[in-house]
Formats: structure tokens, C-alpha cells, sequence
């Protein structure tokens, strides 16, 4: 009932909000739209760019200087990858967690017995010696083989755990 009233008085004030504007203009006035607001123009000030250069702004004793950028080389981790993939490749398990690596599919899956978790696109973001920071679909994960198994911890899981083939 408090929500018809409330609708009630909201037409209202709007019904009279109109009525009083039409009552306000005169019968022969012309509204007109209004004029095209002037936008900024979003290029760099020259003047402001050569001032900074020079040092002159702000009272910098000595010219900003352009430093060289340096080239970023990022790891070739494909064939490194490969072989770690193949390492790791199976179905693994402890307790109520099961992972499954498919090396060639580059895909997998984390999930609890009983659960259908469908496989994921799999990425590996680095390897560093035993150690790989891989993703399966959104979660990350850390994997460190194991002589007994896999060491497994990140994404959705609490804490390490180790799991076995």
C-alpha cells in the first residue's frame, strides 16, 4: 500500500512540475536548443612540452633528459614447457581433490571426488628450476614435483597439498 502511495505522490509532482512550466512560458515565445558546447582540444600544448624540456618550468636547474627505452626480452618457455608438461602429465589426487594435466591438450582441471569440473585452457606463466606457476582457466597455481608426487598449492585450494599419481 506505502508503494502506491509513494508512486502516487511521484506522478503527481511530476504532472505538476510540467503544468507549472507550460503555465510560466509565454504563447509566443520560441524555445530554442542550445549552442554546441566548445570541447578542448586533447593534443599536447607545444609550448608547455618545450618549457618542460628545457627545464624552464617549475625552476629546474638543468633540461629533463630522454632516456633511451631498453627492450624487455620475455623468456621462450615452449619447449621448457613441454617437457615439464609431459613430467606432470596425468591424474592426480589426494584426498578429495583430484587435478588432471592433459600435456597434449594443454588443458586441465582442478575439482573435489564427486564433483564434474570440466577441463580448462592450461598456461604456464614460469617455470624456475622444479618449480612452474601454471593457470588453469582463471585460478593459479604453484606445482613443485615431488620423488613421492606433486606438490600443489594456489587457486582454489586452502593450503599445499601433495598429491599422487
Amino acid at each position: 500500500m506505502r508503494g502506491f502511495i509513494y508512486a502516487a505522490i511521484a506522478a503527481g509532482s511530476v504532472i505538476l512540475t510540467i503544468v507549472l512550466l507550460k503555465s510560466n512560458m509565454k504563447k509566443d515565445a520560441v524555445q530554442l536548443p542550445l549552442p554546441p558546447s566548445k570541447q578542448k582540444a586533447h593534443s599536447r600544448d607545444p609550448d608547455v612540452t618545450k618549457e618542460l624540456l628545457s627545464g624552464k618550468l617549475f625552476g629546474s636547474p638543468k633540461p629533463l633528459e630522454r632516456l633511451p627505452t631498453a627492450r624487455v626480452e620475455l623468456p621462450d618457455l615452449t619447449a621448457e614447457a613441454g617437457a615439464y608438461l609431459a613430467k606432470i602429465d596425468g591424474k592426480w589426487s589426494a584426498g578429495s581433490i583430484v587435478a588432471v594435466i592433459d600435456a597434449k591438450g594443454a588443458r586441465g582441471r582442478v575439482s573435489r571426488t564427486g564433483e564434474e569440473a570440466r577441463m580448462r585452457p592450461l598456461t604456464v606463466r614460469d617455470i624456475s628450476g622444479n618449480m612452474a606457476v601454471i593457470d588453469i582457466g582463471p585460478r593459479r597455481f604453484i606445482l613443485l614435483p615431488h620423488p613421492d608426487g606433486l606438490l600443489m598449492s594456489g587457486g582454489s585450494l586452502a593450503e599445499p597439498i601433495k598429491l599422487r599419481r
